[in-house]
Formats: C-alpha cells, structure tokens, sequence
C-alpha cells in the first residue's frame, strides 16, 4: 500500500515539473462543465474517456462504475448534473470485453462474507436474484448500452428534453461507434459478424476527416519553411488516395494507421539523432600515427669457390 501512495505522490509531483515546463496548463473555466455533457461510462482503466475524445478537464462530467449501469447513485449524480449545471445530453458509453460480462455469480458468493451476503440479501428470500439485482452482472455488452439509454430515458424524474444516447468503445483499436452503427445489431454477437465490415467503413470515414485536418497534419503555406517537413515519397496524398481508391485498400489503411503528425515526429527525432551524432564526429580527433624507420641489416654472406 505505501508504494501505491509513493506512486501516487511521485506522479503528482511529475504533473507539477510538467506545469513548471509549461507542458501542462491548469485552465479553470467560470462554467462547468464547458460542454453541457454527462458521461456515464464503465470503471474498466483502458477507459480513458479525456484521451479518448480529447477532452480537457472541466469539458464534462464522467460517472463511472462498473459496467457502466444505471443505479440510484448514478441518478444522484445525473439530477444534479441536470438542474444544477445545466447539463443537456448524457452519453452512455459501453465497452466490448467488459469485464461485468465474465462475473460469475455463483462463485463470487463464496467470496463475499456472510455479513455481506446478509445486506445484500436482507430484503429477498432469493439469494441469487438478490446478488443479481445488487451487482447488475451482463452477458451481453450491446443489450447492456441499450438497456441502460432506455432506464435513463424512463426515470420520470429526468426531463424529457434530456437527450439521451449510446455509444460503444473498442478497447483493443480505439474506436467508437455511434449508436445508429451499433443498435441495429440485436446482440454482441450479430455486432462481432459485421465487426470487419464496420471496421472497413470507420477507417474509409477516417479518411474524409484526414482530408479536413490536412493543413493541420502537413503544415499550411505560412509556415515557417524551417518548420516544414516534406511528407515522405512513400506515403501519397490524401487528394490521390481518396480520388483513386474509393474503395478500402491497402493505401487506405497504411495511411488510417499511420498519421502524417507521426511521421513529422519520427522525421524530427531521426534528424536530431544525426545532427547530435555528426556534431559527435566532428569533436573526435584522429590521432596521428608515427611509424618509426625500421633498419634492416643483411648480412654479407661470402661465396667460396672450391679449388680443384
């Protein structure tokens, strides 16, 4: 436990060098959140909503638990939100491979101690229904998203101009899906069939956003011309790629995978190795050598002749 507190205080203290660098700004908004948003997602750690949708603190609201359910606790927090601050629209967000999925409820009771399974079981004569109702486990992380939007629509106690929506992340590549690409499936399963399909589709759309970001990604005209760094011979345009390939290809997924920014960076870091290793070089005097003059002494060697 002492070194998960060391842990703790010594990031602390990184985040304030990083301030100090000015790598990281402290902005404090006179309205929280800035966007009228409340998300409701899974306490899972891969899901790291800032990261995710590139939020900065104080851009929304995020309640977590696990498996991201609709709960007593989280109708607390969503009231306030709404008539306190003002909050607008509330996005449940689900995961595959969520962890709720492989809870095994029969096992965990043996777990618990009796004490707890006494709360939990207070007011049942089920014990089983009872831990289910208590820790919500699911099977299906598809139906889980839709049940959850359609409890948070229901409570009478949420106004009704509250929108309220779905959406799905994937873990292992970082996608999310809207709840129009996902709702139309009406199980993890059929999802996971069409997955590839969906995938196909989220990468080609990738492709039309690279092209609104461009000037961002490979630098504008005003550029300082130091600045500016050619995008390599290797990788086309975004112009070439979606004018000859509509289609998804192999074009399309090299550049959906690899961003211009990254290569800039890798360019940069290349560029400074050699810099600092020719600078290096250029520090390194070569010693002279001397070879001293060798002599070498042959001797005379005399022939006799024999006298007859």
């Amino acid at each position: 436990m002492e070194d998960i507190i060391k842990n703790l205080i010594s990031g602390n203290n990184r985040y304030q060098w990083e301030i100090l660098q000015e790598n990281e700004k402290i902005e404090l908004h006179n309205t929280i959140p800035k966007t009228p948003l409340l998300i409701l997602t899974c306490m899972n750690p891969r899901i790291d909503v800032h990261r995710i949708f590139q939020l900065k603190p104080g851009d929304a609201f995020v309640l977590r638990n696990a498996g991201n359910q609709y709960t007593e606790d989280v109708l607390r927090s969503v009231l306030i939100a709404i008539h306190e601050y003002n909050v607008k629209h509330i996005v449940v967000l689900g995961h595959l491979d969520c962890g709720m999925k492989k809870v095994r409820l029969d096992k965990l009771k043996y777990k618990l101690s009796s004490q707890t399974l006494k709360q939990i079981g207070q007011y049942s004569t089920n014990y089983q229904f009872a831990l289910q109702r208590f820790f919500k486990s699911f099977v299906d992380e598809i139906r889980n998203i839709n049940n959850q939007v359609d409890h948070l629509k229901m409570t009478k106690g949420i106004p009704s101009d509250i929108i309220v929506s779905g959406m799905l992340y994937d873990p292992s590549t970082g996608w999310i899906f809207l709840e129009n690409e996902f709702k139309k499936y009406s199980s993890y399963g059929n999802f996971m069939q069409n997955y590839q399909k969906l995938l196909r589709q989220k990468r080609m759309a990738h492709i039309d956003f690279l092209e609104t970001i461009e000037s961002e990604i490979v630098g504008t005209k005003d550029s300082d011309p130091s600045e500016i760094i050619e995008k390599p011979e290797t990788v086309e345009t975004l112009e070439e790629i979606v004018e000859d390939n509509r289609d998804y290809n192999i074009k399309a997924e090299m550049v959906s995978k690899v961003e211009y920014k990254d290569l800039q960076q890798i360019l940069e870091k290349n560029a400074e190795v050699i810099e600092k290793s020719m600078k290096i070089v250029s520090k390194i005097q070569i010693p002279k050598i001397y070879i001293p003059k060798i002599r070498v002494r042959i001797p005379k060697v005399n022939k006799y002749r024999n006298e007859e």
